[in-house]
């Protein structure tokens, strides 16, 4: 959790800063609280251990004989306890490279908790692959393998061959003497830019190497030394302070008063220096066991050990080692005095042994048991058999570091031969061999009867068995208690992180159902809600994801919101005000509608004005009326900002419930049995009554609008304060729109809600409809109309109306302009006709006659002479055109002369 992110939001959500957001603050601030204590949990106080299968996998592979010397017989203990696979890990814990027993070598780097493979490689073949070896350098940047001949193969870390090392007595064939026992690396110093790494290694003559290692560079040897022991089974270097510890065969004492020593269990101990000799004795033990020691102890007369594992610390204050007799001895470094000896219980036998720390130790037995514990509980939990965990008898254990644990174990699952009998003990290496041996022996023995009577000699192939293993590679880490529930909620195991947070105090539980309802996040259902939020016994926290969620299910809004008022039903708070707030908002969606649960979110964080004035403008009548019925006490005041909000393309007829009436309180609203939440909250607190304020009034409308602000208080409004309202609208949907039609009816039907007072602009608003619809006018408004004279206006309807529409349409012309006079904006009625007319009558004198028969008494003869005057046709069709009309011919004659004198 990132929780410095919140400060900004902490800055920005305060109070004094913010709106309807106020209500966040508190909750925001419990949880980056919350958050940062649990940051600040120290690593060191809660150490957990996380158990990961890494990788499981089953393969069958052929075995031949181990070929063990008789003159080792403790090396078979050793090879006893080493797995058929084997694998290492790098110091850094980021590359695991396993070779199996037929010599496939796979390299792969963790992931978190997945083991993804980088490369697979085929080496070469090897015929005694139980006593390889395959570790990582201390740098990481190569990988190296043993083989049975005493030859050293180096791989980067890729798994790409590089080079080989050849050993003194490196041979074709087999030889136990000359085998590779242990190796172990060290950094090259800071000077030393051509080589990564220091290589050393031990043969189990005890001869002792040095090379200086690279990836291109290939090597140099840097010594060769033979430390003069029988057998060598182990070493230990450490580089701070240049000390060698070596492990060689020793004899067991019977007297168990006698003092122990590091001579007296067969450690020696040298000095690496720069130069020759190179390794200087410090305390050696190289009295050895004699050849009839060794036969001696074959045979049960003397009994013999050899140290198979010797580690120290990561501090490198103790070194602790395992004898195939079962005993652990701990001594001091750099002094190698005895701490501590822990006896064979003769329960598990002690097999393999790694540090995890200053004190604490882990040892697997050779039947797969591992104890875990500091070194003076460790004898105590052998006794007792107190494991931590079981595992098969062959694992194989590795600590790259202190905090981590990598297990191999081996299961075998079936075993078969041509011509072998499955033993009981098919994990010792010991029957293996003398079982492989014998079956050879038995069928050199039937070739050669074969061969004596008479057959003919078939060649023999050494005996194998097939067996088939299913191998695990196991992770133990050991991690803080927090890093251990970032996992568990990361890859979503709740239960688990539940368990471990009411296991250890440290640990809230909210925290985790905390965590699993913030990735659950939008996907979250309405189980989820009783399931996981309703667990979280932060009610703040609760409340504020409860209003603030963006579930994309109007079903889920309303469990949310339903589980928000329970939780806040005791308070009387800012919080409980949003969230009533927020019920009478979801209570206004439509489970039917497709965006409901979008437009919740979108008005959720307004108020109750604002929301209804986002209906009125996006004309969501049918929201608006639910929300003017349930809430109209407190809507009732700004009806007529609603009203002029609505978007003036839309037909009156869909909002007339929404005009205002001529009675007392102006409006005809349903109001619905429905008692407004936030009234219980009022008259608590000033900053409750605040808080209510803002979220049922809030809004800029009223700024950005001056003529509303007039009509802000509706008790205060005056008759004249409607009409004059009416007629602002009706201009502000001419304007808007150019529909005057819509301006008319809106002005009608006004009227009919008792306005008498605008019948007369209403026909105002009739004249101007039609005089847009004789001329086709856009560019005209309504308020243009007004103050335009009778010349202007009719000089238009003559450019743009025909003599058919003249004609059709005389009666309304006729009143046009006697309405006109009527207010002014025209001097002579029958002049502005007289007009009209004459621009129509130079080919026909229909325009007369329609004027005539709406004014037949009122015409003046002046109009008729004008329109003859106008008449371009003379003789036959003006005395037939006059007739028609009913003029008399004096008419005609006066307008005949009066031609003759304008031609003179």
């Amino acid at each position: 959790y990132r929780y410095e992110q919140y400060d900004d939001i902490r800055e920005s959500l305060a109070p004094e800063n913010c709106c309807l957001n106020c209500y966040y603050y508190e909750a925001l601030s419990s949880r980056m609280d919350y958050m940062k204590k649990l940051a600040d949990l120290k690593a060191e106080d809660k150490l957990l251990q996380e158990r990961s299968t890494l990788r499981a996998w089953t393969v069958t592979i052929s075995l031949g004989s181990p070929n063990l010397s008789f003159a080792y017989n403790q090396i078979a203990t050793y090879l006893e306890s080493k797995p058929f696979c084997k694998f290492s890990v790098s110091s850094k814990e980021c590359h695991i490279a396993v070779m199996s027993h037929d010599r496939d070598l796979e390299i792969s780097y963790l992931d978190e908790e997945e083991l993804v493979t980088r490369s697979r490689v085929k080496v070469l073949p090897e015929d005694f692959p139980e006593w390889c070896i395959l570790k990582w350098s201390q740098s990481g940047s190569l990988l190296i393998s043993t083989r049975s001949n005493a030859i050293v193969d180096i791989f980067d870390a890729l798994g790409g061959y590089c080079y080989s090392i050849p050993l003194n007595g490196a041979k074709e064939i087999f030889e136990a003497a000359n085998v590779i026992i242990d190796i172990s690396t060290t950094a090259c110093r800071r000077n030393e830019t051509k080589w990564l790494d220091m290589l050393y290694i031990l043969q189990l003559n005890s001869t002792f190497h040095s090379f200086k290692i690279g990836r291109l560079t290939g090597y140099f040897p840097v010594f060769s030394v033979d430390l003069g022991h029988q057998i060598a089974t182990s070493f230990i270097l450490l580089p701070v302070i240049d000390i060698l510890i070596v492990a060689s065969q020793y004899k067991v004492s019977s007297n168990q008063e006698k003092p122990i020593t590091c001579s007296s269990v067969g450690l020696s101990v040298y000095r690496i220096v720069d130069e020759a000799p190179y390794v200087i004795d410090v305390k050696t033990c190289r009295g050895g066991v004699s050849a009839w020691q060794h036969i001696s102890s074959w045979i049960g007369a003397i009994q013999t050990g050899v140290l198979l594992t010797i580690v120290s610390n990561s501090d490198h204050t103790r070194l602790a080692c395992i004898s195939t007799t079962g005993d652990i001895f701990i001594f001091a470094l750099p002094s190698m005095r005895l701490q501590k000896q822990i006896r064979y219980s003769g329960k598990g036998k002690p097999a393999q042994l790694v540090w995890i720390g200053h004190d604490e130790l882990v040892i697997l037995t050779n039947d797969g048991l591992l104890f875990r514990g500091n070194v003076e509980e460790m004898e105590s939990m052998l006794l007792c058999g107190e494991n931590e965990d079981a595992y098969s008898s062959c694992a194989h254990v590795i600590s790259p570091h202190p905090r981590a644990l990598f297990i191999l174990e081996a299961h075998l699952l079936s075993s078969c031969g041509a011509r072998t009998t499955a033993f009981s003990r098919h994990s010792n290496r010991a029957w293996l061999a003398a079982k492989l041996r014998l079956t050879t022996l038995y069928d050199y023995f039937k070739v050669y009867v074969g061969w004596a009577v008479g057959q003919p000699l078939e060649k023999v192939s050494a005996a194998r068995e097939q067996r088939q293993y299913h191998f695990i590679l196991h992770a133990i880490r050991s991690i803080t208690l927090h890093d251990m529930m970032r996992k568990l909620l990361a890859r979503g195991d709740f239960r688990g992180a539940i368990e471990l947070a009411e296991k250890h105090d440290v640990m809230d539980v909210d925290f985790v159902y905390k965590e699993q309802w913030r990735q659950l996040g939008p996907q979250a259902d309405l189980d989820a809600v009783n399931a996981v939020l309703a667990c979280v016994r932060d009610e703040c926290w609760v409340v504020c994801e409860c209003v603030s969620s963006r579930v994309a299910d109007i079903g889920v809004q309303r469990a949310l919101s339903a589980l928000a008022v329970r939780l806040t039903n005791s308070c009387t708070d800012s919080q409980r005000a949003f969230v009533l707030h927020n019920a009478r908002i979801l209570r206004l969606m439509n489970d039917d509608d497709i965006d409901a649960v979008d437009l919740y979110f979108e008005l959720r964080e307004r108020s109750l004005f604002d929301v209804a004035i986002f209906f009125a403008q996006t004309c969501r009548f049918k929201h608006l009326n639910a929300l003017i019925a349930e809430n109209y006490s407190l809507i009732r005041y700004h009806i007529f900002a609603l009203l002029w909000m609505i978007p003036e393309f839309v037909d009156p007829r869909r909002y007339a419930h929404l005009m205002p009436y001529n009675r007392t309180g102006w409006f005809m609203m349903e109001m619905a049995d429905v008692e407004d939440p936030l009234i219980s909250l009022q008259g608590l607190s000033e900053e409750v009554d605040s808080t209510i304020e803002r979220l049922n009034f809030e809004s800029d409308v009223y700024e950005g609008n001056k003529f509303l602000r007039n009509y802000r208080n509706i008790d205060e409004v005056k008759l004249a304060d409607v009409v004059e309202y009416i007629k602002a609208r009706a201009v502000q949907i001419d304007e808007g729109t150019g529909l005057v039609n819509v301006v008319v009816y809106f002005v009608q039907r006004a009227i009919d809600n008792g306005f008498e007072d605008l019948k007369g602009f209403l026909v105002n608003t009739e004249f101007y409809r039609d005089y847009v619809l004789f001329c086709g006018s856009i560019s005209m408004s309504l308020v243009r109309f007004n103050v335009s004279d009778s010349e202007q206006l009719f000089n238009n309807i003559i450019k743009y109306m025909g003599e058919e529409e003249i004609c059709a349409n005389m009666s309304r012309l006729v009143e046009f302009a006697e309405y006109l006079y009527r207010t002014g904006r025209c001097d002579d009625v029958e002049a502005q006709l007289r007009h009209l007319v004459c621009a129509f009558c130079k080919n026909s004198l229909r325009a007369l006659s329609a004027l005539q028969d709406i004014r037949r008494n009122q015409i003046a003869n002046e109009t008729r002479i004008a329109a003859f005057c106008a008449f371009q046709r003379t003789g036959q069709p003006l005395i037939i055109a006059a007739s028609r009309l009913g003029i008399e011919i004096s008419l005609v004659q006066v307008s005949l002369l009066r031609i003759v004198i304008g031609y003179k």
